[in-house]
């Protein structure tokens, strides 16, 4: 079910899971500090901020992401870079039929699915900031303005509006994943027909495991990857 849609599906995995754990090191040992090198925020007006020395750490992460847009942007180009390589390298040195839907698909779906975590996230530290200026609106009178009030609104209209769209998206791109996963299943089993045409029901048997197998990835393997992102 696999090598009919995966170029080498067990090198395929393992070499994922291993560059995968290779890039994470790598980003939070050495490569964060990079981006004041290599960053192309720049060029978009993403300037790298390098943060005072006698900042502590912790007040630093906290206001990172409002003082420091380059941080982010570097780490999306540190992403681009990562994937980038993996896809290059094994659609060049492993042809498959279907490698722009196994290698491109499947790095595109956990992105995403990566992406969909980060928000979640973004939405959890809204409801914080949300209820605290709540909170202090009813304990100080005055304390906080109709601005300040509709501007978080606006900031959670925003990440839902981000968040509904790329869901929608999201299922929409995993069927047609789904799908030609199943027909690579439907061309692989055909090509050895001769070999299992005198199964009974075997074209039945090819059916509904291929249907049955689409199903379960379809429904199991994105909450798979979903927990796994929201773990780490």
């Amino acid at each position: 079910m696999f090598k009919s849609f995966f170029p080498s599906p067990k090198l395929f995995f393992w070499s994922f899971a291993l560059w995968s754990l290779v890039c994470v090191l790598t980003w939070f040992f050495f490569g964060e500090q990079l981006g004041q090198h290599l960053s192309f925020g720049g060029l978009f007006g993403y300037e790298y901020l390098i943060p005072p020395p006698s900042a502590p750490a912790v007040g630093t992460e906290a206001v990172e992401p409002a003082v420091n847009p380059g941080a982010d942007f570097w780490f999306y180009q540190y992403m681009f870079y990562c994937y980038a390589l993996f896809i290059g390298v094994w659609l060049y040195f492993s042809p498959h039929k279907w490698a722009r839907w196994s290698v491109l698909g499947t790095a595109l779906i956990i992105f995403v699915t990566w992406f969909q975590v980060h928000l979640d996230v973004l939405i959890n530290d809204w409801f914080g900031s949300f209820y605290d200026a709540i909170q202090q609106a009813l304990a100080k009178p005055n304390s906080i303005t109709a601005d300040d009030y509709y501007g978080q609104l606006l900031t959670f209209g925003q990440i839902a509006l981000i968040a509904v769209t790329l869901s929608v998206f999201t299922r929409f791109f995993v069927s047609h994943w789904i799908f030609r996963w199943r027909t690579a299943m439907n061309d692989y089993y055909t090509s050895l027909w001769g070999r299992v045409r005198h199964i009974e029901g075997a074209s039945q048997r090819v059916q509904e495991d291929t249907m049955r197998f689409s199903t379960i990835m379809e429904s199991l393997g994105v909450s798979l990857v979903d927990s796994v992102m929201t773990l780490i």
